[in-house]
């Protein structure tokens, strides 16, 4: 029973933080879901507020109601909380390190496609935190209040199995200190999977803190080259010509030249200009790696991603990809056929 609820003495619960007893950084609740405990790098920053918690938000369409999770149960590092009937749960995994904390909600019942509801937890501590978040499927506010929102809850679950997921760190550090705690949390949320890094074999903080070395000697300084050919022959021209005789180390290219086209209209994001790069993809990360050995790396211009309005990959005339999210449902007012110019549609 690591993660809440220490002991039970004579029917009552202990929350008890006895100095000494604390892991370098730790996060507890108690029987009612109540933060007990916080704890990052050996630090307590500990506040016992009264609003802190889990609660859970749910939109009618109309009013939004707010309940407090008070039910808790944990096993190993996973904690579930619901609500007093276990109706609606959330489960969290919950993972400790010598100066930070990982937060990842893992899984949730009760609530169905997710799109009514909304989780927040509010820890608030005695001494400033940053809560950094690991991807976009949760937002964080930081400092002495911080609150912890999951309002994606429809979201598709990452890669990584989690339904959104941040960290905590002492935000009162500064200088090497502060560095260190950095590296320590891109080296153990980067090779969980949680976040993105290099591709190389090992990635502990000592890796980290060479790459950034690394990266920061490379790019002390940094002079740019804009190319736009029309065919894979100028480039290479204006390549030998004008980038490598500069001594510049990026290159470049605007997406109306590596991809063909710049607001997605046919193409997907993931598209490359045949006209530049006659093999596609392979041609492009050959010119890359060409422009590696003359010390310069290449930078295309791109927009977030997309679908062409107009890739027959996935839009057509007759068919659309099963996996486009839905974003309402409803049924016809009105049966329609193939000749029908107007659909009368009544929302659900």
């Amino acid at each position: 029973m690591k993660r809440f609820g220490r002991s039970l003495i004579l029917g009552c619960w202990y929350l008890g933080l006895n100095a000494g007893v604390f892991a370098a950084s730790e996060l507890t609740f108690d029987v009612s879901a109540q933060p007990a405990s916080l704890v990052l790098g050996d630090v307590d920053f500990y506040d016992n507020a009264p609003s802190a918690g889990f609660y859970l938000y749910h939109f009618d369409g109309k009013d939004i109601a707010e309940t407090k999770l008070s039910r808790i149960s944990s096993s190993g590092d996973e904690v579930t909380v619901s609500n007093s009937a276990g109706s609606e749960s959330f489960t969290f995994l919950i993972k400790e390190f010598e100066n930070h904390i990982a937060i990842h909600l893992t899984d949730m019942t009760g609530v169905g496609t997710g799109r009514s509801y909304a989780l927040r937890l509010i820890l608030s501590s005695n001494s400033s935190v940053c809560a950094y978040t690991l991807n976009d499927l949760m937002e964080a506010s930081d400092g002495t209040t911080v609150t912890l929102n999951w309002p994606y809850l429809w979201g598709p679950v990452r890669p990584d199995g989690s339904h959104g997921s941040v960290v905590l760190y002492n935000d009162g550090l500064s200088g090497t200190a502060r560095d260190a705690v950095l590296a320590e949390i891109w080296s153990a949320q980067g090779t969980a999977g949680y976040m993105v890094k290099p591709k190389v074999a090992s990635w502990t903080e000592t890796d980290v803190m060479a790459w950034v070395d690394a990266w920061a000697t490379k790019f002390a300084t940094l002079s740019k080259v804009s190319v736009a050919p029309v065919n894979e022959t100028e480039l290479y021209e204006m390549t030998d010509a004008y980038v490598i005789p500069s001594g510049a180390n990026r290159v470049y290219m605007f997406s109306t030249i590596w991809r063909g086209e710049y607001q997605l209209n046919k193409l997907s994001m993931y598209d490359v200009n045949t006209d530049i790069f006659p093999g596609g993809k392979s041609d492009l990360m050959a010119y890359s790696d060409y422009l590696a050995t003359h010390g310069a790396h290449l930078q295309l211009k791109s927009l977030g991603p997309a679908i062409g309005a107009n890739d027959t990959r996935y839009v057509s005339s007759t068919a659309v990809d099963h996996r486009f999210s839905c974003w309402g449902r409803g049924t016809l007012a009105e049966a329609i056929d193939s000749y029908a110019t107007t659909i009368k549609f009544r929302r659900g």
